[in-house]
């Protein structure tokens, strides 16, 4: 077994290019022309003489001429281990190997071996030996599996990661091509053909142990230090003027105090002498308040205060921590805000974890069921957010409106958002792209990591336009929410601005890019014949095909703004109905209430909970998927709307609108 695994270590460490096979009967002219009678005997003679070699325990010393300098250092090291096949580090690094595990039936395609064992090898060689060292690295190869059709599995074609513990001198070499006629080989043998069929190499990707940070990365950090060094300044400066404005207090008190103890003295012709420790807590008043005296340090400080205290963490912590309401404060977006978050931190969880799930039979069994309905089709966690950002714009808007007299610069306030998007925005990118892939490691760190693409489309999320970049090439994937929320925002206050002036026009424009949504939406999924996000994921029958037609779906629907701009208008014209109505008192019949609760609960439900089990119909999912976020949205609306009217009772009070204060809800009005 061991020598199986050795042989195969080396296989792997043996490249085809440049081939010059002195001792082989067969010498092909050109790459091409390699066959497979070529490849069975060039293998048999290698193993004939790794075999030989490592039973006698002496390896043949004449240099491979086919291999280049980097991969006869590779085989080398690959010798060296069969020298010592009885040391412990061979054995560990033989062991960290990814093998076919149990499960496998399950859908457990994960052989990924033991990461750390295999970085943790290094050994010093004898005195004797040529050796000095040998670092163990991690490789991660994928293949394709395609399962034959009497397995009977729900996925037929699952991608299958083998932990390969190399060592370090054979990471920098391309061995893609050698898996590949290894596999070749191995389906040419009669009693592996049949299965050998199913088996198709991917990539091969090795990872780093010890990476070192590079000259962006250092040049970032720097400039993230300077900031930090901003934030401790501006923490001195309200630190001093703390103890500047306790000193004068103290001053004051030092005064009465002595005043005090003069009259005693005077009155009773006897000194009665303070304390020590009095005594002492004095004098360092006494000089601390004449070093902030100072005229030259006070004009320094006065320079530099203005500038800093912008960066201060004691009052920017407690802005940021700040409970404190207004009388015009909507609490109750407040709790939708968060339950809205929690929803999508949870969908998160699972999404980004999918990848490194062994048996995925299980998985499937395990979600197959209605309550994980919340989990698969959290995306319209979203949709509460877009709606959220509609109505306060459209609110705060008009409301700014007729305070200035509808005199607002849209400018100043475009430019205003996006200064207050964009710093930390751009960090974020430049922390993503620079420095994250150093804060770990693992046989899956940088798996899905998006380096490549924020160096090439950083400037697209820039300009707040890279939602209509495929998924492939979208730098952090999940910004698109912001992208799509900026486009929204700029559309929204031109719409504003048409709604304050022309109330007619703007509502007409409202409804019609509504509309114009839902038929763009459901013509684009008509087209291209598109599923619903996550919709009959644990009854695809071909991986393959259901995970294309989902990312087909995520480029050409779920992240462009035609498609979602639905829910952004709902909480505009919502907003708009809210304000022009902010004295009145809506005193609803209960009947009507009743009836609101009932669609509004099942416009939100049905959408979430609708689609279990369904069987695939066209039709339906084209309207679904033009319809549903639109609907989901109707349904939050109707809450938003209850609890600023006074209609939502006090269970629903306490649940979205104060969760600290105990206030009946119905004696709120806007």
């Amino acid at each position: 077994m061991k020598r199986s695994i050795v042989y195969f270590v080396l296989c792997l460490s043996t490249v085809y290019s440049d081939a010059n096979f002195n001792g082989l009967d067969a010498s092909p002219a050109s790459k091409s022309d390699f066959s497979s009678s070529f490849w069975k005997e060039y293998f048999e003679k290698v193993y004939r003489n790794v075999t030989g070699a490592a039973e006698g325990g002496v390896f043949a010393k004449e240099k491979h001429e086919f291999l280049t300098e980097a991969q006869s250092k590779c085989l080398k090291d690959v010798k060296y281990i069969f020298r010592h096949l009885k040391s412990k580090w061979v054995i560990q690094m033989l062991d960290a190997y990814g093998k076919v595990p149990s499960g496998t039936l399950r859908g457990n395609f994960l052989w990924i071996g033991k990461y750390e064992e295999c970085v943790d090898v290094h050994v010093d060689a004898d005195r004797n030996d040529s050796r000095s060292e040998i670092d163990g690295i991690y490789c991660v190869a994928t293949w394709n599996v395609k399962l034959p059709n009497n397995f009977n599995l729900p996925l037929q074609q699952l991608p299958v990661k083998t932990g390969l513990c190399l060592p370090e001198s054979c990471s920098s070499l391309d061995i893609k091509q050698d898996i590949r006629h290894l596999v070749s080989l191995l389906r040419s043998l009669p009693f592996l053909g049949e299965y050998g069929e199913f088996l198709n190499f991917h990539s091969m990707t090795c990872k780093e142990t010890f990476p070192r940070l590079s000259v962006p990365a250092l040049i970032f950090l720097y400039i993230l230090g300077a900031y930090f060094s901003f934030i401790i300044a501006g923490s001195c400066i309200t630190l001093c003027e703390y103890i500047r404005s306790s000193c004068t207090s103290s001053s004051k008190c030092a005064k009465e105090q002595s005043s005090a103890f003069t009259d005693f003295v005077s009155e009773e012709g006897d000194a009665h002498f303070i304390d020590g420790e009095s005594f002492t807590e004095l004098l360092i008043t006494k000089k601390s308040c004449s070093l902030l005296s100072n005229g030259a340090f006070q004009r320094c400080f006065k320079a530099s205060s203005v500038f800093l205290r912008c960066f201060c963490l004691f009052s920017n912590t407690a802005k940021i921590l700040d409970t404190s309401t207004t009388a015009n404060t909507f609490s109750c977006i407040h709790g939708i805000r968060f339950f809205s978050m929690a929803w999508v931190i949870l969908g998160h969880t699972y999404i980004h974890n999918t990848n490194i799930i062994g048996n995925y039979m299980d998985l499937l069994h395990s979600i197959d069921n209605l309550p994980f309905q919340t989990v698969t089709q959290g995306t319209f966690s979203v949709d509460s957010f877009f709606l959220i950002s509609g109505f306060l714009l459209c609110y705060l808007f008009l409301e700014e409106s007729d305070k200035r007299n509808g005199k607002i610069n849209l400018f100043v306030l475009c430019l205003h958002r996006f200064v207050r998007l964009t710093p930390v925005y751009m960090l974020l990118i430049a922390f993503n792209t620079l420095v994250f892939k150093y804060t770990g490691s693992g046989p899956f760190w940088g798996d899905d990591s998006d380096i490549g693409s924020c160096k090439q489309y950083w400037w697209w999320n820039l300009l707040y336009i890279n939602n209509f970049l495929p998924l492939e090439s979208m730098c952090i994937t999940w910004t698109w929410y912001l992208a799509d929320d900026m486009q929204f925002f700029l559309v929204g206050i031109i719409l504003m601005s048409i709604l304050g002036r022309w109330p007619v026009v703007g509502l007409t424009i409202g409804i019609t890019l509504l509309f114009g949504s839902w038929i763009v939406t459901w013509c684009i999924s008509y087209y291209y014949d598109l599923v619903p996000l996550f919709v009959g994921i644990t009854t695809a029958t071909d991986y393959e095909t259901y995970k294309n037609r989902l990312v087909l779906a995520w480029n050409l629907i779920y992240s462009k703004p035609y498609c979602r701009c639905g829910p952004y208008i709902i909480g505009i014209l919502l907003a708009y109905i809210m304000y022009q109505n902010r004295n009145k008192n809506w005193n609803m019949k209960l009947w009507l209430k009743c009836l609101g609760w009932c669609c509004g609960s099942f416009c939100s439900l049905s959408v979430v909970f609708g689609m279990y089990h369904v069987q695939e119909n066209a039709t339906l999912f084209h309207f679904y998927s033009a319809f549903s976020r639109s609907a989901f949205s109707l349904g939050v609306a109707w809450v938003i709307f209850c609890c600023l009217s006074g209609n939502g009772g006090n269970v629903v009070f306490r649940l979205f609108d104060h969760l600290l204060h105990d206030c009946p809800c119905n004696q709120r009005n806007i």
